[in-house]
């Protein structure tokens, strides 16, 4: 009995990772959109503090992250309306993300308006709750690489608690183009070409 239950668990731990990793290739055309709004607005921001420009960079990310959350919204609409079956594992993935996002997006407006927080402080302190999210993402995934993508977003936070400059804008967007817009690409092709059946 115990053998049978065993088995039975490990094929349920399988089909979630299956399915979890299905959702992230589905999914990721949004990470990509989210982390190609991120770096657009970190370099105009960077260019603003570095020339001066006459646009506020509150006003540049309000524009920016408003695009996303329409977007993501307009997305969660089409989904709810398909017919589609939902799994566990996408929906654990899809919570994790949304509160991630809820979270950043509190931060870098609530946060700084009221105070709480410096606005220097933002970018090492949104390092510290993307990593979470990689992070649990690459258990229910089962993906190394993720966990280790977590990992260095954590370490840059510190790195640049401690020493923090100007060269945070750009070291974020390029985290950002190495571990969300290019890997997210690429499992996006996947799935896609997966989907069509042009990938034995």
């Amino acid at each position: 009995m115990n053998q049978i239950d065993a088995k039975d668990e490990i094929a349920f731990i399988r089909k979630v990772i299956e399915d979890s990793k299905r959702t992230v290739g589905s999914g990721n055309l949004g990470s990509v959109i989210w982390g190609i709004l991120v770096v657009i607005g970190m370099i105009l921001t960077y260019m603003h503090i570095v020339f001066s420009s006459a646009i506020h960079p509150g006003l540049i990310w309000a524009v920016l992250m408003g695009m996303g959350w329409i977007y993501t919204i307009i997305v969660m609409i089409k989904q709810r309306k398909k017919p589609s079956v939902k799994t566990f594992g996408g929906k654990i993935l899809s919570s994790i993300w949304i509160a991630c996002g809820i979270t950043l997006t509190c931060i870098g407006f609530y946060a700084t308006s009221t105070g709480a927080i410096k606005s220097w402080a933002i970018i090492p302190i949104c390092c510290l709750v993307i990593g979470i999210g990689y992070y649990v993402t690459s258990d229910i995934v089962a993906s190394r690489i993720t966990k280790l993508f977590a990992f260095v977003w954590w370490a840059c936070g510190l790195l640049m608690m401690t020493w923090p400059g100007l060269y945070m804008f750009l070291l974020f967007a390029g985290m950002m183009i190495a571990f969300q817009i290019i890997p997210g690409i690429k499992y996006h092709l996947e799935w896609k070409q997966q989907a069509t059946g042009t990938v034995e």
